[in-house]
């Protein structure tokens, strides 16, 4: 559950009539960011919280548990990283597929600051296009036919702009984008570069849902980083009782709610 700010003094208030919270945490506001697009330079630790054998990488890693030189560290799982320069995707699987998370300059002590599914995250991209003047053009039938939408800014849900709920083909015209299932850029996220994608296979998809999006913009140094509002974050971490939550406030950014072993 997303929770803007403003009152909910039930919990038929956020959308549920189950008053159960396990988790809570404030959400990034604006658009993703980049500093320094053309250094790329990202940490990957084998455990959560920075720990473990480690492996600085500056370029895509095909399969980051089996590396292609013998110079590098096997690690048999990534727990952590942080990302010191440049914008990368990170993947569920080797070979650049399965889920994707875009992955920004800052750090992220486990897989839940990657806004992972789970701990997996095997492979590594860098996105290396330019990030300037950001233009997407959504189509409702693929290959680009009939009535296209043109959008240059961030957009929580295509329907303000008169699209449909299903996205058959994209046309990205410039700059790099995030492209979400559901509203409000949330659910699964789908990272796309200048180019042309022609059904939903293309930009790694099952299906044609796409409900919001909005781009990665390069920002001036000392403009960047990952940015929580009000700093710090309540979280079940480790396993506990729901807490029973009758109503709340928020009073600066958004946060993010979860039962216990779900997602926000």
């Amino acid at each position: 559950y997303i929770l803007e700010p403003g009152e909910y003094p039930t919990s038929e208030a956020w959308g549920t009539s189950d008053p159960s919270v396990g988790s809570l945490k404030p959400m990034r506001l604006g658009c993703p960011s980049v500093e320094k697009p053309g250094e790329p330079r990202a940490v990957v630790y084998e455990a959560p919280g920075f720990q473990g054998r480690s492996w600085e990488v500056s370029r895509d890693i095909y399969n980051l548990q089996q590396p292609e030189d013998s110079q590098s560290p096997h690690l048999a799982s990534v727990g952590s990283l942080r990302v010191l320069g440049g914008c990368w995707v990170g993947y569920e699987k080797e070979g650049f597929r399965g889920h994707q998370y875009l992955l920004e300059e800052g750090e992220y002590p486990d897989w839940s600051h990657w806004g992972g599914y789970d701990e997996l995250l095997t492979s590594l991209r860098v996105i290396r296009t330019d990030f300037g003047d950001p233009a997407v053009v959504l189509f409702e039938a693929m290959d680009f036919e009939g009535h296209g939408v043109e959008v240059s800014k961030a957009l929580p849900d295509v329907e303000l702009v008169q699209h449909g709920p299903s996205t058959q083909a994209i046309h990205v015209l410039s700059g790099v984008w995030v492209a979400y299932q559901e509203v409000g850029f949330s659910g699964e996220q789908y990272v796309l570069e200048k180019g042309v994608y022609r059904n939903c296979e293309d930009w790694g998809a099952g299906n044609s849902t796409l409900a919001s999006l909005q781009p990665v913009l390069q920002v001036r140094a000392g403009r960047g980083g990952r940015g929580l509002p009000g700093g710090g974050t309540w979280s079940s971490g480790a396993p506990r009782p729901h807490a029973e939550v009758a109503g709340w406030r928020t009073c600066l950014g958004a946060w993010g709610g979860a039962l216990e072993g779900g997602g926000a």
